[in-house]
């Protein structure tokens, strides 16, 4: 380590001896030259340190060092990315130490980018993926940052950024692109809110490529700066004005805000006045007006699914129908069977109306293969107590006392046990 005393004039303090850990000797002293006044030797007066290093060969071999202060390398290296933008708290915590090494991770916390005897390499490995990380847009092969742009509405997404400025052909095709002539005919999209900021970032970026150009500024980037970039009365002008009209106004306020502005003024000047409303009463028809399109629609919208949802209903109901006439017809009139299984399965979990449904079907086969059934259906052999079973279940179904033959038969056979007999003893 070089010897400031010895090479500029300083003093040296201490001797030989290690410090603890081997660091080093005392320190020596370096500044400017010092004053020297003595008749009788050397004596340093006014003296000014402006830096003290340890030494390996210290003039006083009997002076140990007790302590000392300092930044150490990760300090000095930390504080260097902090100054340079790094997030060191995210950088300290992807270095990892594992098996004596130091592991710089990736942002996944399981893949390992790099392992190293140093920490110091560590971290810096993990600083140099950050800066990768950046987004960044791929044009002529060339990687840009967002900052190359004029227009980066969403920085995490590259696709989005117009108007490269990182050249000075670049920054003219950008000019060229604001024009009404756009670049080799293609004139750049920017929502009118941020067109005036965009012309500024190309302004400025022109005139910091042409310094010596400054009278000689493209017409487009003179008219952001005193109307925002947005032509004055704008929306009347698009109420009023022919949208062919409007588009040659916007073109021309482009490259002469003022004579498009006072073209515009002549011609909205040129239309017929309109009788004036009351601005109260206008906005009081409109709230109206809106109110019942909303409501209509919302009328038109229920009638449709109310209209949706009864088709739906009836087709499921007549599917239950088909199934009574296919598989209950012995139980009952089919369209009665279908509104009640209709019911049943809406209100009925699957399992529990599936069960309903198979226990009626075997019912309804049972019943079938009887032998009174097939007599009460002239089925079978002519039967004196089965005639007069049927003419006194017709009169109940006839008196409207119960819906189906079938239930009134059972009525008369319990009402009237004699009449069973009667049809037993004649089997």
């Amino acid at each position: 380590m070089k010897d400031d005393a010895a090479a500029g004039g300083g003093g040296t303090a201490g001797a030989a001896g290690p410090t603890p850990g081997g660091v080093g000797g005392p320190p020596s002293l370096g500044g400017p030259p010092p004053n020297v006044r003595s008749r009788r030797g050397r004596r340093l007066k006014n003296l000014k340190l402006d830096r003290v290093d340890l030494v390996h060969a210290p003039a006083n071999p009997d002076a140990k060092v007790k302590l000392f202060k300092g930044m150490l390398p990760s300090e000095v290296q930390e504080a260097e990315l902090a100054k340079a933008g790094y997030d060191t708290r995210t950088i300290n915590a992807r270095v990892k130490v594992k098996d004596g090494k130091f592991h710089a991770m990736h942002e996944d916390g399981e893949t390992i980018l790099g392992s190293y005897d140093d920490r110091a390499k560590a971290v810096k490995r993990v600083a140099d993926s950050l800066k990768k990380a950046a987004p960044t847009k791929t044009e002529n092969g060339e990687d840009h940052p967002a900052s190359d742009y004029a227009y980066v509405p969403d920085p995490k997404t590259p696709s989005t950024w117009k108007l490269l400025l990182d050249t000075p052909a670049h920054i003219g095709g950008a000019v060229a692109a604001l024009g009404p002539g756009g670049y080799r005919g293609q004139k750049v999209q920017i929502p009118a809110g941020d067109l005036a900021a965009v012309k500024a970032k190309v302004k400025a970026a022109w005139l910091k490529a042409h310094p010596d150009q400054a009278d000689s500024l493209p017409p487009v980037l003179k008219s952001y700066g005193t109307t925002g970039g947005v032509m004055k009365n704008l929306e009347v002008i698009k109420a009023k004005l022919a949208p062919e009209v409007v588009k040659h106004l916007e073109d021309l306020h482009e490259t002469n805000p003022a004579a498009a502005e006072a073209l515009a003024d002549s011609l909205l000047a040129a239309q017929p006045a309109a009788p004036a409303a009351p601005a109260e009463s206008v906005e009081k028809s409109e709230y109206a007006k809106l109110e019942k399109q909303l409501a209509d629609e919302k009328a038109a919208r229920e009638a449709t699914e109310t209209r949706i949802a009864k088709m739906e209903q009836e087709a499921a109901r007549n599917g239950f129908v088909a199934l009574a006439k296919a598989d209950l017809e012995t139980l009952g009139k089919a369209e009665d069977l279908g509104s009640i299984l209709f019911e049943a399965n809406s209100k009925l979990d699957e399992a529990t109306y599936k069960s309903l449904e198979q226990v009626l079907k075997g019912a309804a086969a049972k019943l079938s293969d009887t032998a009174l059934f097939k007599q009460l259906t002239n089925e079978g052999e002519p039967n004196e107590g089965v005639d007069a079973v049927a003419v006194l279940a017709k009169g109940l179904v006839d008196n409207g006392k119960y819906a189906t033959i079938e239930a009134a038969t059972v009525q008369v056979l319990t009402e009237h046990p004699e009449l069973y007999r009667q049809y037993r003893d004649n089997r």
